[in-house]
């Protein structure tokens, strides 16, 4: 495997109590999956699982499956135009960005992002790293890009409306927790 690609995203230092366990984090970091990487999901999919919950809580994810697919990607050189990254905070890996064709329609690139680390939640980490992988993305010839969540994930639904993102769709509904929820399209143009 060629070295291994790491995007910096070194912004201003967030100031904030407990975001990663840090008291400022200065630098965010989106790199291609390491094999030290393997331990951390297999926590995350295993045992600390709450990110699972706003992440379509209605597909079930197999996880040694998944593993599995994280081993073959180790293993094969990366494209020249990565479609997911892992995010680093200081250092420490906290989750990934990731993008796929929604019903397989290469015209419609869908992004998405998961920080497991749930210590790492509302501090802006996420917005950095969907920022930087949206710049790298539109820089590398996709100029419309998608995101999907669902209404109950009220987080990402802000997340998506501040980074420019509009909803497309919202027509579909999904049953969580025996609530009744939209399953949101969101479109962003360059």
């Amino acid at each position: 495997m060629d070295e291994s690609f790491i995007m910096d995203l070194t912004p201003n230092s967030i100031k904030g109590y407990g975001v990663c366990g840090y008291k400022d984090v200065k630098r965010v970091v989106l790199r291609d999956i390491l094999p030290q990487d393997t331990p951390d999901y297999r926590r995350w999919f295993t045992i600390e699982t709450e990110w699972m919950r706003w992440d379509a809580p209605w597909e079930k994810v197999d996880d040694e499956k998944f593993i599995g697919r994280l081993t073959r990607m180790l293993d094969r050189e990366p494209p020249a135009v990565r479609r997911r990254f892992e995010i680093d905070c200081d250092g420490k890996h906290i989750g990934w960005v990731s993008s796929y064709f929604i019903n397989g329609d290469k015209d419609r690139l869908a992004i998405g992002i998961n920080i497991p680390e749930k210590d790492c939640w509302g501090g802006g980490l996420g917005r950095q790293a969907l920022e930087q992988f949206i710049r790298y993305l539109m820089g590398n010839g996709f100029s419309t890009l998608y995101c999907q969540t669902w209404s109950g994930n009220v987080r990402m639904v802000r997340l998506a409306n501040s980074l420019g993102f509009k909803i497309i769709d919202s027509s579909q509904t999904v049953r969580i927790d025996g609530a009744e929820y939209q399953r949101l399209v969101f479109q962003r143009k360059e």
